[in-house]
């Protein structure tokens, strides 16, 4: 089933996304929830590595324009 043609609503991944599965989760969601994967070393207690964060948008931004 592929939830985006069937209701006309935002499908969001709510947990799990990291930068090495997120070009297989943005091909069948419209976004997603991010927050472990943001943190230095993936760990909830650390802060945000900014580095990550470069990293991660930037698959984003290259699969939103490859989509559109």
């Amino acid at each position: 089933i592929n939830l985006k043609r069937e209701i006309n609503a935002p499908i969001l991944a709510g947990s799990g996304i990291n930068i090495e599965n997120v070009e297989k989760f943005l091909k069948f969601c419209d976004g997603a929830i991010v927050g472990t994967c943001f943190k230095e070393n993936g760990k909830i207690n650390e802060k945000v590595d900014l580095e990550r964060v470069k990293k991660f948008m930037n698959i984003v931004k290259k699969l939103r324009e490859e989509l559109n």
